[in-house]
């Protein structure tokens, strides 16, 4: 008898060994946060000094805004620190920095540039329908699970400002696509109580976020492209310079 289940058991073995696997799923490609500029003019052609600071969140309620300090959004803002420089230099700029702050800028910083860049990020996310689903644990005590909706709006503002008093100069606001702003999430972090929201390392949540905030990322890029006309930027340098001659700098 033991040596009929020693031969049933290999037989087995060597079926399962045989049968074809289940392809697998081709994986999902992470979200870009990157630009590549369109075109390369001469460096320092636009014959225009930018101080660049980095980008920031605007956002100010503490309930919402600790999200911006994880994936994708840390991710966003940061590349696109990167980007502005990168697609400043291309369209024929001088550029300075990037700085943290306008507040970080010493005077020979802000007197050495005609303007200053200081892009801000209008963002809100918010969580409409969401629900706390039970999950039946066969051992232990029952956990949960966050699903609904997640929902990104806002803009993108652009402005250049005179270097030495701060006064804004010039200003373009390019918003979040709407195919980009609402989208379903099931959220893969359990808890052993009904969360009043999701987790912002929540992997579900990231799944979903990541793409939409790749999606906004290009069309906002795309635009900031659009606006960065050298010809329309040297009219705001000679406005700025018609300022620092008013306040005698």
């Amino acid at each position: 008898m033991r040596n009929v289940l020693a031969i049933l058991i290999l037989a087995l073995l060597f079926v399962s060994g045989c049968a074809p696997t289940a392809p697998k799923a081709p994986p999902t490609p992470p979200p870009v946060f990157d630009f590549t500029p369109a075109s390369t003019e001469p460096p320092n052609s636009a014959g225009v000094t930018l101080a660049l600071v980095n980008p920031s969140y605007s956002e100010t309620n503490p309930d919402k805004s600790a999200i911006f300090a994880y994936y994708p959004f840390v991710d966003f803002q940061r590349n696109m620190g990167r980007d502005f420089e990168e697609m400043l230099i291309a369209r024929g700029f001088s550029v300075t920095g990037p700085f943290r702050s306008w507040d970080d800028m010493t005077f020979p910083d802000k007197n050495g540039c005609d303007l200053i860049l200081r892009p801000s990020l209008d963002v809100s996310v918010d969580f409409p329908g969401l629900q706390a689903q039970e999950v039946i644990m066969l051992i232990g005590d029952n956990q949960y699970k966050v699903v609904g909706q997640v929902a990104v709006r806002g803009r993108v503002t652009l402005a250049l400002t005179e270097s030495l008093s701060g006064e804004k100069m010039w200003s373009k606001s390019v918003d979040i696509p709407a195919a980009s702003q609402v989208a379903n999430f099931t959220g893969e972090r359990r808890y052993p109580a009904p969360p009043s929201g999701p987790d912002p390392n929540d992997p579900g949540l990231q799944k979903v976020l990541g793409p939409m905030m790749s999606t906004a990322y290009k069309a906002v890029m795309d635009a900031a492209w659009r606006h960065f006309d050298p010809a329309e930027i040297q009219i705001v340098k000679r406005e700025g310079q018609i300022v620092k001659d008013k306040k005698r700098y």
